[in-house]
């Protein structure tokens, strides 16, 4: 269950970031957001596939490509 939220939150995010008219401002604090939600709000480095064992190789690999959409958008 877990991994399936993670999934569809990284799915949004990654459209959100993709946007080309999206305010910087906004991308920030979608970023900014993200990393807290990430972390459980804790301030300790995370991964975003941590505990996440036993998902499947095919919502890994959902959950790997959001996740690298994000960062595509931080960098376009």
């Amino acid at each position: 269950m877990l991994a399936k939220k993670r999934a569809t939150g990284l799915k949004i995010l990654s459209l959100l970031m993709n946007f080309e008219n999206i305010p910087k401002s906004i991308r920030y604090d979608l970023i900014m957001w993200f990393s807290c939600a990430l972390r459980a709000n804790k301030n300790e480095v995370t991964h975003y596939l941590d505990d996440l064992k036993g998902c499947g190789p095919q919502l890994e690999d959902q959950i790997r490509f959001n996740f690298f959409g994000i960062i595509k958008g931080l960098l376009g």
